[in-house]
């Protein structure tokens, strides 16, 4: 599409922006987008899979424009691979509409919206699309794929046994190979420089991002049902078409997995795993040398090439298994000091009006922590590991640098006292770790936005509401004694501090739920669908808790002596 739409002069290189408006309204029907990218440019609509901006591109193009890409990439032939019974792909054309609705045969507006993002009137094979991937790749040569590619000759010429050798050839030999598409190098370089972006640049492959190995490539997500009903054995199937090195293509790939959900969660990781195996054969050839298995491979010792396989792939295994551990206990350090860091925000006051004694006060604050565990839901960690970054480019490294960062801040805040929110420290350092991994569009504007609303809004929330309670209690014992008042609230000082530990351990537990989790998904070991594991949530709570018990005395004695004087009422 992005070809052809610049080759039929829909859009320019110099005039390449349209609206996104996270989707289109054609008549009554809303399409939608998966993000509102404002009017990006062809490069960043491609790198950021912007939907909205292909629906106006296929409706600048229309029909007769598609059709015209469609013959030119020969997507409505077999690509005449030497494999029998090929199937013909199913393309967009008016005829196609009414040989499969009859009834309603008209071509409107909203059938070249559905076409121009491979909905309804498009089923294209994975080989059709690979052979068109790997034309984009290298300037417009549409090369006939083969399985088999030649015969060596067996035995002697002229013995009994003699079969001579001979190259694959087209099952179609008036078929040009390749097939030259006029691909201007403008163009060609302006629509490799997005699909470069996709995983280099933020975009919705980030994840696979390899150091030293520049992978171009473009996710794609199948609908399978509408919306609502995408869920088991009709959710979406996930697509991902690549080539590398980017600048210099020497192996193409495509992966579809279906009912697995988004392309960028789950078909790109896996061309990852062989594209990784092909960075060690192009350093190999270059290099004349490189591992083993590539050694063995250059030299077509298939055995020992998958005995070798093995091998690496179970010492893979266990070197991610050993890494993730390790996070995850890095994550629980983190959930253990959050737990003495903030502390004092729950027991400061019944501390400094000496209704408990300091041992006394953590002991009642841990217990509350740890309690919060059972039955106030997984909401918070869910918008932690889904509502923050994208998922596509959580890794073990972002993961890691987003622990360390809020660890340290949290450490520097304690020494000196100072009482910092840990959530928001954690958040940060994911975010931060994310923006340097794959740019600012790896970023969940709209999770982000929430957050940062609150962080301002809770404190004035807090103020409001404490001068309010206070006002009301004021009023309400005007009359009674002073003795009798703080009798009373010297004991209700314990409920609310139960409370806001009950509180705070639902909440603040739960960012580091949303960490553990998050990486757990994205290294392979919930499966397909986002979840929170209840060994996480109680091994969560349990740090919280012991990190509560264990005191923040320094941030205590800032938040009970030297903010304010209270006596209970007031720490109530």
């Amino acid at each position: 599409m992005a070809v052809a739409g610049l080759e039929q002069g829909a859009i320019t290189l110099d005039d390449s922006n349209l609206v996104c408006g996270g989707g289109i309204m054609v008549g009554n029907k809303f399409t939608r987008c998966m993000g509102n990218h404002g009017t990006p440019d062809l490069k960043t609509a491609i790198t950021k899979s912007c939907d909205g901006y292909f629906y106006r591109l296929g409706l600048k193009m229309g029909l007769d424009g598609i059709m015209t890409m469609v013959d030119e990439f020969d997507l409505n032939k077999r690509t005449g691979i030497d494999l029998p019974n090929e199937v013909l792909n199913m393309t967009p054309s008016r005829e196609l509409k009414k040989r499969t609705q009859g009834e309603n045969a008209e071509w409107k507006d909203i059938d070249t919206v559905y076409a121009s993002f491979g909905q309804v009137y498009d089923v294209i094979t994975p080989i059709a699309l690979l052979r068109t991937i790997a034309a984009v790749a290298n300037g417009g040569k549409l090369y006939v794929p083969h399985l088999l590619k030649e015969l060596r000759p067996v035995g002697e010429a002229g013995a009994p046994d003699y079969r001579p050798g001979r190259s694959f050839q087209p099952l179609d030999s008036t078929r040009p190979n390749p097939k030259v598409l006029p691909i201007p190098e403008d163009i060609h370089h302006l629509v490799v420089e997005g699909m470069w972006g996709v995983v280099n640049n933020g975009g919705t492959g980030a994840a696979i991002r390899m150091a030293g190995f520049d992978i171009a490539g473009k996710t794609g997500t199948a609908q399978v049902v509408g919306l609502g009903k995408d869920v088991g054995k009709n959710k979406d199937h996930s697509w991902f078409v690549s080539y590398a090195p980017a600048y210099q293509p020497e192996i193409a790939l495509v992966a579809l997995i279906e009912n697995s959900g988004f392309g960028g969660q789950h078909a790109a990781p896996a061309v990852r795993r062989a594209k990784s195996i092909g960075h060690l054969r192009c350093h190999a050839r270059r290099s004349g040398g490189g591992p083993p298995i590539m050694q063995a491979y250059l030299k077509g010792d298939i055995r020992n090439v998958i005995a070798l396989s093995r091998s690496l792939a179970e010492a893979r295994l266990l070197a991610v298994l050993t890494v993730v551990v390790l996070i995850v206990l890095v994550a629980l350090v983190f959930d253990f000091i959050n737990g003495f860091h903030d502390a004092a925000n729950s027991i400061a006051t019944v501390v400094s009006t000496r209704v408990l004694s300091p041992m006394q006060a953590v002991a009642w604050a841990a217990f509350f922590n740890f309690v919060a565990a059972f039955g106030f839901g997984v909401s918070v960690a869910t918008t932690v590991g889904k509502g923050v970054v994208e998922s596509s480019v959580v890794d073990q490294a972002v993961v890691f640098a987003a622990l360390m960062g809020a660890i340290v801040w949290n450490l520097i805040t304690w020494y000196w006292g100072l009482p910092t929110s840990s959530s928001h420290a954690l958040i940060g350092g994911f975010a931060g770790a994310a923006v340097i991994k794959a740019g600012l569009g790896s970023l969940i504007l709209s999770g982000l936005v929430k957050i940062g609303i609150f962080m301002i809004l809770a404190p004035v929330i807090g103020l409001v509401a404490g001068f309010g309670v206070m006002l009301a209690i004021l009023w309400i014992f005007r009359r009674a004694a002073p003795g009798r008042v703080q009798w009373l609230f010297r004991r209700l000082q314990l409920v609310s501090a139960a409370a806001y530990s009950l509180g705070h351990g639902t909440n603040d537990a739960q960012k580091t739920m949303g960490i553990i989790a998050v990486l757990l998904f994205t290294s392979g070991y919930l499966g397909r669908d986002f979840y929170v594991p209840v060994w996480v949530i109680l091994a969560a709570h349990t740090a919280i808790g012991l990190g509560t018990l264990s005191g923040g005395w320094r941030i205590i004695h800032t938040m009970g002596s030297k903010i304010t004087k209270l006596q209970p009422v007031g720490g109530f």
